[in-house]
C-alpha cells in the first residue's frame, strides 16, 4: 500500500538504497516534529490576548485567524497559521523534516516504500498518534464507522467518484477523480488497519469498475477496498500535504518522545491489532503508546 504514490520523486537511487535505515529516517522527523511542537508551545505562551497574536502575525506577514470565544493557542482553531508560524520560529526544523521526507521517497525502492509501510509510518508519526491519543475525540462513533465514511461517503469519496463518473462526457482521467484518489490515500494511511490490505492490479481501474460499485451503508466491502486502494493510486501526495493535514497534532499536542530501545514501527504494528479488535477503547491505546512513548500532554483536550 505504501507503493501507492504516483510520484517522480519515488524514484529509486539504487546505489543509496542500502544506506537509508528507515526506523532511524522516521525517527528522525518524529523528533524534530517533537521539538516544532515545543517550539510552537513555547511561543503560544508568550501571548495574553487575541489581539496580541494577530499583531504578531502582522508584523510577520502571516495570515490572521478569526477571533475565538475562548482565547486558547494550544487548539485547532489556529491550525492555519501553526504551519507558517513554525517556518518563521523553528525554520532549520522544519527544513530538516523535509530533507528525511525527501531521503526517504528519493532513495528508496518502491518494494521498500511498499514493504517497510514507509507512508504509514508518516501518517502514524503525525497526526494518528494524536488521533488515537485522543480516541473518543476523532473516533466518537468508532474506528470502523469513521473508516466507511471517510471513504465511502466523504465529499471525494467513492460516492463522489461514482457520481462524477455518471455523468457525460467524463472520465476517469479528470481532475475530480484525481482528487478523489489523492483523498483516498490520505484516508487510508490515517487508518493503520489498511495496510494489512492486498493490492490489486492498479492497471484493471477502469470507469467500469466505478460505475458498477454497489455501495451499502454497513461496513466496507471488499470490492470497496480494493476501489479506493486502486483510487489512491492516483494520489500526487507531498511533504507540504503530509505536514499541512490537521495540524491540530501540533498545536494540541500531546508530544511523543521515542523511549530508548523502542521503535514507531512497532509500536504502529501493536496497535493495529487493538483496533482490530474488539478492545478499541481510548485506555486500550493509551496504555500501549505509552510503552512505547514518554507523552507530554500539552493542551486542554489532555483532560479528555
Amino acid at each position: 500500500m505504501g507503493n501507492l504514490i504516483n510520484n517522480p520523486t519515488a524514484k529509486a537511487h539504487t546505489s543509496n538504497i542500502d544506506e537509508i535505515d528507515v526506523d532511524e529516517t522516521i525517527e528522525q522527523i518524529a523528533g524534530d516534529l517533537a521539538e516544532c511542537q515545543e517550539a510552537y508551545r513555547s511561543w503560544a505562551r508568550g501571548f495574553k490576548s487575541h489581539g496580541e497574536v494577530i499583531e504578531w502575525l502582522t508584523e510577520n506577514d502571516i495570515g490572521e485567524c478569526q477571533k475565538q470565544n475562548q482565547f486558547d493557542l494550544l487548539s485547532s482553531n489556529w491550525n492555519s497559521i501553526t504551519i507558517p508560524t513554525l517556518r518563521k520560529l523553528v525554520p532549520d526544523c522544519v527544513a530538516r523534516m523535509k530533507d528525511g521526507f525527501d531521503k526517504l521517497f528519493q532513495n528508496l525502492s518502491e518494494a521498500q516504500i511498499d514493504r517497510d509501510l514507509v507512508w504509514y509510518l508518516l501518517y502514524f508519526i503525525h497526526p494518528v498518534r494524536h488521533e488515537l491519543y485522543y480516541f473518543k475525540v476523532h473516533y466518537p462513533e468508532g474506528y470502523s464507522p469513521r473508516l466507511v465514511k471517510l471513504i465511502r461517503s466523504h465529499r471525494l469519496g467513492l460516492r463522489s467518484a461514482k457520481t462524477y463518473l455518471s455523468k457525460d462526457d467524463r472520465t476517469i482521467d479528470g481532475s475530480h477523480i484525481n482528487a478523489c484518489g489523492t483523498m483516498a490515500f490520505k484516508h487510508l494511511h490515517l487508518h493503520p488497519t489498511t495496510s494489512a490490505l492486498e493490492k490489486p492490479n492498479l492497471q484493471n481501474l477502469k470507469e467500469e469498475s466505478i460505475l458498477h460499485l454497489e455501495m451499502g451503508d454497513g461496513d466496507l466491502s471488499p470490492d470497496e477496498l480494493e476501489i479506493a486502494v486502486a483510487l489512491s493510486a492516483k494520489a500526487t501526495p507531498t511533504f507540504e500535504r503530509w505536514i499541512g493535514y490537521a495540524q491540530c497534532a501540533i498545536n494540541e499536542g500531546p508530544i511523543f518522545t521515542l523511549k530508548e530501545g523502542k521503535k514507531h514501527s512497532d509500536c504502529f504494528k501493536e496497535l493495529i491489532g487493538i483496533l482490530q479488535s474488539t478492545d478499541q477503547n481510548q485506555d486500550t491505546l493509551r496504555t500501549k503508546l505509552e510503552e512505547y512513548y514518554e507523552i507530554e500532554v500539552t493542551s486542554k483536550l489532555g483532560c479528555m
